[in-house]
């Protein structure tokens, strides 16, 4: 049950700043769109962690596939389906980079627990 909370956590972060970020920038910026599985993938991570049991795989279950498939969907959504298997570059691209910043997004959440982990630990 945490997994899907992270999962609609993440679709929740995910459409929101879509929608914004659609909202407000009307130059073809499309790189700013990576916000969007960025801040979906720390806001599921830090609920994960926080409220979620279990060990890496789940939590990278939890955190990394609903950003990559959110961002190919959209690539889907805006271009089409592909005519043939010769045009698959930019849905293999949203998928690929959906993924590096969704797992970017976990390790950050992951390198901030540890720093104060390692921190409160130096207290005592």
């Amino acid at each position: 049950m945490d997994v899907i909370r992270s999962w609609a956590l993440s679709m929740v972060v995910f459409a929101i700043l879509y929608f914004l970020i659609d909202l407000v920038i009307t130059s073809p910026a499309r790189y700013i769109y990576l916000l969007c599985p960025l801040l979906g993938a720390i806001a599921a991570s830090v609920f994960h962690a926080e409220y979620g049991r279990g060990g890496w795989i789940r939590h990278l279950t939890a955190v990394v596939p609903v950003p990559a498939l959110l961002t190919s969907a959209l690539v889907i959504l805006s271009r089409g389906l592909p005519e043939n298997s010769m045009n698959l570059g930019p849905y293999g691209y949203a998928l690929g980079a959906g993924a590096v910043t969704a797992a970017v997004g976990l390790g950050v959440v992951m390198l901030i627990r540890l720093l104060m982990t390692t921190r409160e630990s130096a207290d005592v």
